[in-house]
């Protein structure tokens, strides 16, 4: 019963969810990573009461995702250019 539900899930929000992942973070393989994580949060996690609190759930889920990935490479990239600032190649010896 359950994979019947997911399937149906899959199938009737994995074209919208990934339109509006694509529309937020402009990257196509970024939208389908969020995208699989989505959907095996969903897998994991949900219980499904309603197609339209599924729906919501899920919306939610991706956008979250979305969110935590925005922070994630906002701190790396500002690691990697403190990195940069202070390292000087020419006190390497070499």
């Amino acid at each position: 019963m359950k994979k019947f539900i997911f399937k149906e899930l899959f199938e009737a929000y994995q074209l919208p969810l990934f339109r509006y992942l694509l529309q937020m973070s402009r990257n196509r393989e970024i939208a389908e990573d969020l995208l699989q994580e989505t959907f095996y949060r969903a897998m994991v996690s949900l219980d499904v009461k309603s197609m339209m609190q599924a729906k919501a759930w899920l919306f939610r889920v991706a956008r979250n995702l979305y969110i935590d990935t925005t922070r994630k490479n906002k701190t790396e990239m500002k690691l990697v250019e403190r990195l940069k600032k202070h390292f000087n190649p020419s006190s390497v010896i070499g």
